[in-house]
């Protein structure tokens, strides 16, 4: 059975890349109350936010997920679900351009690490993305803290 609205705990998980999230994800997927959506909204970003951002596997998201952001929201986000937790792994910064309004209607979570160690981190994985400091998502985890 299906679950809508209020009956549903809707958890957003905010973070930079390389702080943890997926872990933390992890965790979430173990509760049997719990569906778990690794960053539903990539391919929003990719597509309407950083087009020509590169990332190896881009096809494969871009055909996989749905790129209108605002429909993410509606259908997967504040959609209905047949468990009693949604928990949602997003990065910070695929939140902009988005006309949905929703951050009230879920708990929202921003996990945050040292911005040299995720810039570091990212760096050493993805050197050839020509990795800039707007890509960690830094302030727009911030205009989520004040949103």
């Amino acid at each position: 059975d299906m679950l809508a609205g209020d009956e549903v705990v809707r958890v957003n998980l905010w973070s930079a890349p390389r702080c943890a999230s997926t872990s933390l994800m992890y965790a979430f997927a173990q509760r049997p109350d719990t569906k778990v959506s690794d960053e539903p909204l990539y391919a929003h970003y990719l597509s309407n936010i950083d087009p020509s951002a590169y990332r190896p596997y881009r096809e494969e998201v871009l055909a996989a997920q749905n790129c209108d952001g605002n429909a993410v929201v509606r259908e997967l986000m504040l959609g209905p679900c047949e468990k009693k937790v949604l928990f949602m792994k997003n990065m910070a910064k695929f939140w902009c351009k988005l006309e949905e309004p929703f951050l009230a209607s879920t708990k929202n979570v921003i996990l945050i690490r040292h911005p040299l160690q995720v810039l570091a981190s990212w760096s050493s994985t993805l050197g050839e993305a020509n990795t800039r400091i707007e890509d960690m998502g830094l302030q727009e985890q911030l205009d989520l803290v004040e949103a």
